[in-house]
């Protein structure tokens, strides 16, 4: 699942809101506050130093793992830096390095556009139980396969 944020500092509160919202529906349990965490971290790193008017959060189960993606429109990939102890800031990509099981960064190119994906995996937890919404009764459903010999 996805959604496109415009490039303001008042995104990464609503990038946190789409991800928890997500893993909850979906009945995820990744540690909620590392994927929290490192997603307003990328959404900052976004709005800080990328470009274009919005970004794209994607967020999604991949094996035993979740992933989160956070794009915008700069052509420079994120490096990780050391900061001196006083700096207020450089220490993002390196908190991501530090808390996530794997992470990474590329560039898509294609004819209307150059977009950096920054991205983030952790532990996705086992899946449990997802409660229908007020109102809407669950449904079983059954299939049944006739193979027949060839």
């Amino acid at each position: 699942m996805g959604v496109r944020l415009p490039r303001v500092a008042r995104s990464a509160g609503d990038a946190r809101t789409f991800v928890a919202d997500t893993l909850t529906s979906a009945g995820i349990n990744a540690d909620p506050d590392t994927v929290l965490l490192l997603t307003s971290e990328l959404v900052t790193n976004a709005v800080d130093h990328g470009e274009g008017a919005d970004i794209a959060v994607r967020v999604w189960r991949c094996g035993d793992q979740v992933r989160v993606e956070v794009a915008d429109e700069c052509p420079l990939l994120p490096r990780q830096r050391r900061p001196d102890i006083l700096d207020e800031h450089g220490r993002g990509i390196a908190l991501v390095a530090a808390l996530a099981q794997d992470w990474g960064a590329h560039i898509v190119n294609s004819a209307q556009q150059v977009t950096k994906v920054v991205w983030f995996a952790i532990p996705a937890g086992p899946v449990r139980d997802v409660e229908p919404p007020v109102g809407i009764e669950p449904t079983t459903y059954s299939l049944r396969v006739n193979r027949s010999a060839d």
